[in-house]
């Protein structure tokens, strides 16, 4: 589930608890409504949050690149025994895992994300001009930050490659798209991202009878024009 905490119990309600059958997982990108028992799932599910730390965009942006993203991630509930390697899987999928994932409860993310948002800092939460310190202490507080900024050491972004490494093709896939035309032109039309997807699917078989089977597969999906996921798109 990843909609905003305020109207996510009304959409679980409505369109996700009827299809919660026992020993199927529900995943939460933020630990608020479990913490605070807003949403109560039934006991014979797995419960998980991946919360990356970091907005969509950002999200989708890392994983192209292939750094990955920075990812909270805990289990509420374990029904079937596996919850946590089945989170971990989630979490190599959508690429956290090459950055790093850090566990904790749902109910220490959700305390994390809403002393961050409403009351960081020394003053604790802002909620009117008269929360604001004294005006000779404010002024010397801002004399103080606009010397640090001028003076003081500027943080470096992080590095970033200067060219990406190229997409490196298996030689039995190349040699059947060579023989697939309409294939071949998919694959070549699609973005590296997309091209990643086949790739990575086939090299990651671990029989060499599977491995044939997907490149079948994948020929046949190709030449309909479809993508390695097409099945989950809409």
């Amino acid at each position: 589930l990843l909609v905003p905490d305020e109207i996510m119990p009304d959409i679980y309600s409505r369109d996700v608890a009827s299809h919660l059958t026992a020993g199927k997982l529900l995943n939460f990108a933020h630990g608020y409504n479990i913490a605070f028992n807003l949403i109560v799932p039934p006991p014979s599910i797995d419960v998980v949050m991946i919360a990356p730390r970091m907005i969509g965009a950002g999200v989708r942006d890392s994983y192209v690149s292939g750094e990955g993203f920075p990812s909270f991630v805990g289990v509420h509930q374990d029904a079937s025994g596996k919850a946590k390697q089945r989170m971990l899987a989630l979490a190599k999928a959508v690429g956290s895992t090459r950055s790093g994932c850090l566990e904790m409860s749902l109910r220490d993310e959700a305390t994390l994300d809403l002393f961050t948002e409403q009351a960081f800092g020394p003053y604790g939460r802002l909620t009117s001009v008269a929360d604001l310190p004294k005006d000779a202490l404010l002024k010397q507080l801002v004399a103080k930050a606009a010397k640090l900024n001028e003076s003081g050491p500027q943080p470096k972004p992080a590095a970033r490659p200067k060219s990406k490494t190229p997409l490196k093709v298996p030689a039995d896939l190349q040699a059947a798209l060579k023989r697939n035309a309409r294939a071949r032109d998919t694959f070549d039309n699609f973005s590296p991202s997309r091209r990643k997807e086949y790739v990575e699917w086939i090299t990651e078989a671990k029989r060499e009878e599977t491995r044939k089977k997907r490149l079948k597969t994948a020929l046949e999906w190709l030449a309909e024009g479809k993508s390695r996921n097409w099945k989950y798109e809409r």
